[in-house]
């Protein structure tokens, strides 16, 4: 959805995870939709420029960095945050069990709904 002509540029989004479906084999980028870009809150900006960076840590394998950055994004949202919470804990396993080499981020889901 977000490559499609003015889709990107009208939404305010926040990245939430990388995933793999049951029965495929490419992962695939999941976002958030938070607002109209023209619409949005300067709480909603922060949200995602938050995310956005927690995400980058996450992928350069700081998950301390990340998840602190998703405890101030939850703090942002009222304190209810469950994508967030998903990533967050992943970190705290990943911290005491890294990934294995060529981990690419993403999350291999063993069905098809959560």
């Amino acid at each position: 959805v977000l490559d499609q002509p003015g889709v990107a540029n009208m939404f305010l989004f926040r990245p939430l995870d990388c995933v793999v479906v049951k029965g495929r084999q490419k992962a695939t980028k999941v976002f958030e939709a938070l607002n109209f870009v023209g619409s949005a809150t300067e709480d909603q900006k922060m949200i995602s420029e938050l995310t956005t960076e927690a995400m980058e840590a996450y992928l350069k394998r700081d998950f301390e960095h990340c998840a602190q950055l998703l405890q101030r994004t939850k703090a942002l949202k009222g304190g209810v945050d469950v994508a967030g919470d998903l990533v967050a804990a992943r970190c705290v396993q990943y911290q005491e069990h890294p990934p294995p080499e060529g981990w690419d981020g993403s999350e291999v889901l063993t069905q098809k709904s959560f």
